[in-house]
């Protein structure tokens, strides 16, 4: 699974997918639905560039942006 996540100076966008591009498509659509509801002007684009997108499985945990790894149990 990939994670991809983007920040603003209010917000934190946290999307998932089976594919880096799946992950940053849900992005994408996050974006555009909340800049529909808000008018929050940041272009989708923008937020797509500078979005990090990851892939994590199982027992892994995702801290700052770099991977934990944990055993299978999670500790």
């Amino acid at each position: 699974m990939f994670i991809a996540r983007a920040e603003t100076r209010n917000f934190d966008f946290m999307a998932a997918g089976n594919t880096a591009e799946q992950a940053l498509d849900a992005l994408r659509c996050g974006w555009i639905r909340h800049a529909e509801a808000t008018g929050a002007s940041i272009p989708v684009d923008e937020i797509i560039e500078d979005a990090w997108v990851g892939e994590i499985n199982p027992g892994m945990c995702i801290f700052d942006r770099d991977f934990v790894l944990c055993d299978e149990g999670g500790e």
